[in-house]
C-alpha cells in the first residue's frame, strides 16, 4: 500500500530538517522559520499526513519533491539542542552530512530573501552551531530563510521569538515558495553552481541571472 505516493520501509534519498522550539507556543515565531518550511513543504508536496509521525524525538513525515523521495523532520528538542536528533536521524538511515538539508532562520537577511550555504563556517545560529557539534562537521547543506534584523531597539531573543507581521509573513511565504522551487538545483547541483542559482532567484532587487526554468 502507497502512502501519499510513497511505499511504506522505502528509503528516502535525502533528509530535509527544518528547526524550531518544540509546542504551540513558538509555532509562527520568526525563530520557527525552518520548522514552518517543513509545514509549508509537506502541504505543497501533497503529504496528506504532514509531519505527524514522532521518531527520534523529531515530528516526521516523507513526500515527494524535486523528483526525490524526501524524509522531513522537525526537531522537538529546543533550538540549542537541535543537533540530537538530526545526528539520530541520520545514523538511523545510515546517511552522510552531505545527504541532509537544514532548513533555519536568518537574522541576517530581510524578510522574502534566503541563501544557500554549503557549511556552517562562521554561523552564529545556535541551532545550526548544535548540528555541526553532533555532526562533527561544519559541512552540511543549509538554507537559511530571512528574518531581518531587530529594529527600534528590540533585542535580538524577543525579536526572534516573536511573531511576524502580516507583511513579513507575506514575504516569507514568498521565500517559501522560492524555495520550493530551487530544490532541484540544491539537491542535483554541485554547491557552488546551487549557491549561485539560489542567489539570483533569492536577490530582492537584484535582476535573476538565471530562470527558473532553467533550472
Amino acid at each position: 500500500m502507497r502512502i501519499n505516493g510513497v511505499n511504506p520501509g522505502e528509503s528516502p534519498d535525502r533528509l530535509v530538517f527544518g528547526l524550531g522550539n518544540p509546542g504551540p507556543r513558538f509555532r509562527g515565531t520568526r525563530h520557527n522559520a525552518g520548522a514552518d518550511f517543513i509545514d509549508y513543504l509537506a502541504e505543497r508536496a501533497g503529504s496528506r499526513n504532514g509531519c505527524r509521525r514522532l521518531l527520534h524525538n523529531s515530528l516526521t513525515g516523507l513526500c515527494l519533491a524535486a523528483g526525490m523521495l524526501l524524509y522531513l523532520a522537525k526537531p522537538q528538542t529546543y533550538m540549542n539542542n537541535s543537533g540530537l536528533p538530526v545526528r539520530a536521524v541520520m545514523d538511523y538511515y545510515y546517511m552522510f552530512p552531505r545527504d541532509i538539508l537544514v532548513i533555519h532562520d536568518d537574522i541576517m537577511l530581510p524578510p522574502g530573501e534566503f541563501a544557500f550555504y554549503s557549511d556552517a563556517c562562521g554561523c552564529t545560529h545556535k541551532g545550526v552551531i548544535s548540528v555541526a557539534e553532533h555532526l562533527g562537521t561544519e559541512r552540511f547543506p543549509r538554507i537559511g530563510i530571512g528574518i531581518g534584523e531587530p529594529e527600534g531597539g528590540t533585542d535580538r531573543n524577543t525579536h526572534v521569538l516573536g511573531f511576524f507581521t502580516e507583511s513579513e509573513r507575506r514575504s516569507v511565504t514568498r521565500a517559501f515558495d522560492a524555495v520550493f522551487d530551487v530544490l532541484p538545483a540544491v539537491f542535483g547541483r554541485p554547491p557552488e553552481e546551487a549557491r549561485r542559482i539560489c542567489t539570483a532567484v533569492s536577490g530582492a532587487g537584484r535582476q535573476s541571472e538565471i530562470s527558473l526554468s532553467g533550472l
